[in-house]
């Protein structure tokens, strides 16, 4: 865990712009569902090129911090040494992305797709990248950073799981927030149990709820 004066100006904005620019021009976003394709893209553009600014925001600011991957709790040569995990859950995402059951009135939802094509791409988005970046910037970066802030990993908690339902837009109801809030918590909760560290499988484990 980093010391509270390490916390740059880099950490600073990349918390704001991660944290609270992106779930706000996420949320505010209008949805469409016209029943058309164009539907499915105008939703899932946006987050595909968000989640990976955002990314780039976390690895610049780790550069620029002289901080490594490890100080977010994670590390990238545990995926290499259990490949055998990594790759069957991998077949798992595939096989339900090719058999997934087309909407009735064969148009592409936000959730169901009607080509190949389609489903890969909501594979990579909504599967890898969502799981891999959502971890590394709502658990992995925040809770680090806004713990040396804080000097405590609650505050930080209750920040990162707000900006992380923003990020999947305003909810429809109460029951919707509560849903995504009580995800939020025990993802976070999760990674403060394992003392900040062992992201990785958080990341797996996101990629599997994320199928369902």
């Amino acid at each position: 865990m980093i010391a509270v004066k390490q916390v740059g100006k880099s950490t600073v904005l990349t918390l704001v712009l991660t944290l609270l620019v992106y779930p706000a021009a996420l949320s505010l976003r209008p949805v469409l569902n016209t029943g058309e394709r164009i539907d499915f893209w105008f939703y899932w553009t946006p987050v595909l090129v968000g989640h990976l600014v955002c990314f780039i925001l976390v690895a610049v600011s780790l550069r620029l911090s002289n901080q490594t991957w490890g100080s977010i709790g994670l590390d990238w040569g545990w995926f290499k040494n259990h490949w055998r995990w990594v790759t069957g859950i991998l077949f798992v995402i595939l096989v339900f992305a090719v058999f997934e059951q087309s909407p009735e009135n064969d148009a592409p939802t936000i959730y169901q797709q009607v080509t190949l094509y389609e489903r890969l791409i909501w594979v990579f988005g909504s599967i890898l990248m969502a799981s891999i970046v959502e971890e590394v910037v709502f658990r992995g970066y925040a809770l680090t950073r806004l713990t040396s802030i804080f000097g405590s990993p609650w505050p930080g908690l209750l920040i990162s799981v707000t900006s992380w339902v923003f990020i999947h837009r305003v909810p429809d109801s109460m029951a919707e927030a509560i849903a995504f809030s009580i995800a939020g918590l025990a993802f976070g909760g999760t990674f403060i149990y394992f003392k900040q560290r062992r992201l990785e499988l958080l990341i797996c484990f996101h990629a599997l709820i994320n199928t369902m």
